[in-house]
């Protein structure tokens, strides 16, 4: 048998003295066995009580099933899902942006989070317009993050913002000065267990 074939459909490995047994080939084509250190995957609804920040968890709460990874700056447990919630508009200035899918956001609209998480990052492009534009990021109509628009694009992804499961997200265009041209948002969340 071809030992690349052997090898592709090798789909399990074995626990042994703390770590993976690996096969691999070397460059002569024989077969060699490496031990790669790793961590244990917890499962369970409590997340490990001793972190080093490279563990994982597998987290059984009903609503907050999922792999979840100790992030270290933010000293809480996160989803190893990003969800990106997107808005947008072609001629902006002193209104909010479009949800991806609705035609004329009105007070009150915006994407629902479904469940606890944490804004981690956000990005932002705009074809034309006025640069230094406030874009202001709103949980349930309350600021919480102001992306000014040095140039046409910005980005930031050292956030640390908690919502609850059913708040209500938008982006805002700040009014002073004129528009910003069709301007993308985009707003990436972890989900958090609570």
């Amino acid at each position: 048998m071809n030992p690349f074939v052997w090898l592709q459909s090798l789909v399990t490995f074995r626990k042994s003295g703390g770590g993976l047994v690996v096969p691999e080939l070397d460059a002569s084509g024989r077969i060699r066995v490496t031990t790669v250190t790793a961590n244990p995957v917890v499962v369970g609804t409590t997340p490990p009580s001793v972190v080093d920040g490279s563990e994982l968890w597998v987290n059984t709460n009903a609503g907050y099933e999922g792999l979840y990874f100790r992030d270290q700056t933010r000293a809480k447990w996160l989803s190893t899902e990003a969800a990106r919630y997107g808005f947008g508009h072609d001629n902006a200035d002193n209104q909010l942006l479009r949800p991806d899918g609705v035609n004329t956001p009105q007070t009150g609209t915006g994407h629902r989070l479904p469940r606890d998480g944490t804004i981690v990052s956000y990005a932002a492009l705009a074809a034309g317009g006025q640069t230094g534009k406030n874009l202001l990021i709103r949980i349930n109509g309350s600021t919480v993050a102001t992306m000014t628009m040095s140039g046409l694009a910005l980005t930031n992804t050292s956030l640390n913002i908690n919502f609850s499961a059913n708040d209500r997200l938008d982006i805002f265009v700040d009014a002073p000065g004129t528009n910003v041209q069709d301007v993308v948002a985009d707003v990436f969340v972890r989900w958090r267990d609570s």
